[in-house]
């Protein structure tokens, strides 16, 4: 099987993952946005950042550094899983006996046990690294999909059933440690391989000199993600804090969840061709224009249907969330083509420059964001939307040194295929007008008029990215999957 068929593969089966676990968290996120209040998810919001950061440390960069190394030791295996377990149990304890002042910054005295309780998913995040990485390298994508959407509907069901017997936030809280622990639970037992108690420091050196810079620049970037988390739930209330995470919530169902799909799929295929210039080149141009391909019709058909996205699937009172998604959308856009620049950057290696232009970008991100909280919620979104347009053009620049596909190159497809999509939904976007009701069948409307119109551009402009996805569609649905038995002999 060529590299192309097995990038392709794997991207069909994250896709496959990716839309039963959209839906599954769909309906979830449904049901409990009705049964519980924005305030309810606004204290949530709050804690969002001192579990991500914390994530973040106990990775600390080692599973990309296994990722895009071709030979790896058993010892390397070992060493970084008794690393992760260490030190997620003293970020464990730091976060445990810092929850209290948390809370008291914050005026939510429940926040000190919601903290505590939320922060044990470091410690079970910690185990699953290893199990994680070993899948990934060997391509299975179907099997990681198959137990992320398990342990979603595990974590879903209990969440439901403690917020209909009213525990409130906490419901939301068992969902996240409910998941985390069926995702580690179900990958030890699956993939059968056991940690030993072995350590090496020259393991530890080799992998943490590469992930070391990712811990940095991953730091800096959670710090100012988040940094509208703190300055909202501090400055405003944890309702409009509420309505601001739900509306992040809808944008990343797209976005944030393509870039998973395209980058968990596209860095071990990348990394393997890392020496050979040419289908390293052709590779990332193909995945960057599929990506764009994607993520501007998804994108801008979530802010054309924001309303009724809003109105219909979560209630009237969640109307406040309306035009912060409205404006998340260009975030939304930017975001996975920004991931894809900078895999290339990690794939080489050089974690270093990608370090360096994270810590400017990341600068002038908080510098926007303090200046911007002064004058509302909406213009915080707007100072996230010029910081992703600039650290886009940054990471651009930087991975065409690594690959001969320059930001002008990028700029001239992302332009076509945007025109191509807002043609297509300039018959709903005049709908929005109209005195229609603005119920599902009008929010199936919308997407079925925009749909057939993209398709029917697609087929006379001949875009090379539709026609590949229908082609593999077609060769899916006509011919079994081919399994993949030699990695040497891939080509594009």
């Amino acid at each position: 099987m060529s590299l192309q068929e097995t990038t392709l593969k794997g991207i069909f089966w994250s896709f496959l993952g990716y839309f039963l676990n959209l839906g599954i968290n769909f309906a979830i996120g449904i049901i409990l946005a009705r049964l519980l209040s924005p305030s309810e998810f606004g204290l949530i919001g709050m804690t969002t950042i001192f579990i991500s950061i914390s994530e973040l440390f106990v990775n600390s960069g080692f599973s990309q550094s296994l990722v895009r190394k071709n030979e790896i030791k058993e010892i390397d295996y070992y060493t970084v899983f008794i690393f992760n377990l260490i030190f997620s149990v003293f970020i464990f304890l730091i976060i445990f006996f810092a929850a209290p002042v948390v809370s008291t910054f914050y005026n939510e005295p429940v926040l000190t046990d919601v903290i505590r309780i939320l922060a044990t998913s470091i410690i079970i995040n910690a185990v699953s690294i290893v199990y994680r990485v070993k899948l990934t390298k060997d391509f299975a994508f179907k099997s990681l999909n198959k137990i992320v959407v398990y342990s979603n509907i595990i974590s879903g069901l209990l969440s439901i059933y403690f917020a209909f017997n009213g525990f409130g936030v906490w419901s939301l809280v068992f969902k996240t440690v409910s998941r985390d622990f069926a995702i580690s639970l179900i990958l030890v037992i699956y993939c059968k391989w056991k940690p030993k108690l072995l350590f090496s420091k020259e393991s530890f050196k080799s992998l943490f000199g590469f992930g070391s810079n990712l811990l940095l620049s991953g730091f800096l970037s959670n710090i100012v993600n988040n940094l509208q988390y703190i300055i909202i739930g501090k400055m405003f209330s944890a309702k409009e804090l509420g309505f601001f995470s739900r509306a992040e919530l809808f944008k990343n169902l797209p976005s944030q969840n393509i870039e998973c799909i395209v980058t968990s799929v596209s860095y071990p295929v990348l990394s393997k061709i890392q020496d050979e210039k040419i289908r390293l080149t052709n590779g990332f141009i193909k995945l960057f224009n599929s990506t764009v391909f994607l993520v501007c019709f998804l994108m801008i058909g979530t802010a054309v249907t924001a309303e009724p996205i809003i109105i219909n699937f979560v209630g009237e009172k969640w109307r406040g969330s309306i035009f912060y998604l409205q404006l998340l959308s260009a975030v939304g856009v930017l975001f996975p083509l920004l991931s894809i620049n900078i895999n290339i950057t990690n794939i080489f290696g050089r974690s270093d420059l990608y370090l360096r232009y994270q810590f400017i970008s990341q600068i002038l991100s908080i510098i926007l964001i303090i200046i911007a909280s002064f004058w509302g919620i909406e213009y915080i979104i707007i100072s996230l939307i010029i910081n992703s347009l600039v650290s886009y053009v940054i990471y651009a620049h930087v991975a065409n040194k690594f690959v001969n596909y320059s930001l002008k190159n990028q700029a001239i497809y992302f332009s076509k295929i945007m025109m191509v999509t807002l043609f297509s939904w300039t018959v709903p976007i005049v709908m929005n007008f109209t005195s229609l009701n603005k119920n599902l069948v009008f929010l199936g409307a919308q997407f079925t008029i925009a749909f057939l119109v993209f398709v029917v551009i697609c087929e006379i402009v001949k875009i090379e990215q539709y026609l590949d996805l229908k082609n593999l569609i077609f060769k899916k649905l006509t011919k079994p999957p081919k399994k993949i038995k030699d990695f040497e002999n891939l080509k594009f």
